[in-house]
């Protein structure tokens, strides 16, 4: 399921698994559709506080969009990993080409995720983003 696009340094636990197929259906891959990708790795009461914005589930789906329209993804990497429990920490970039302003971007995050069976309760995650100044939220668009 990934490919060359996708740096993955044997991170094969269970959760780290689950996100790092969240992560390439959303920025890699058409196949599923942003309600598929909602319903198959996201509890029905999911939420999120991204950079400092909480988002129920409605509004991350929008976010999931919106970055699947505005923002072409060549390179993604996880940089570490960890779980415990139920919940995963990680580490990621992701690097590519915002359609918005037409320059590249590069994005640091860093994530905490607890999981309630195999999907994503709630998402902690906190980015910097480097390019052009209209780009700076390009991870946390709504």
């Amino acid at each position: 399921m990934f490919d060359e696009r996708q740096v993955r340094h044997g991170f094969n636990g269970r959760f780290q698994t689950l996100f790092q197929d969240f992560f390439f259906n959303w920025v890699f891959s058409s196949e599923m559709s942003d309600q598929e990708i909602m319903d198959r790795y996201f509890t029905p009461d999911f939420s999120a506080h991204i950079d400092g914005v909480d988002l129920n589930k409605e509004q991350f789906q929008s976010r999931v969009g919106r970055m699947r329209r505005e923002a072409i993804v060549e390179r993604q990497e996880f940089i570490e990993m960890m779980e415990q429990g139920d919940r995963l920490f990680t580490m990621h970039s992701v690097q590519g080409k915002s359609l918005t302003s037409g320059q590249p971007f590069e994005t640091r995050a860093i994530a905490l995720f607890v999981f309630k069976g195999d999907k994503i309760e709630t998402g902690y995650l906190n980015s910097a983003t480097k390019g052009a100044p209209e780009d700076a939220d390009i991870a946390s668009r709504s």
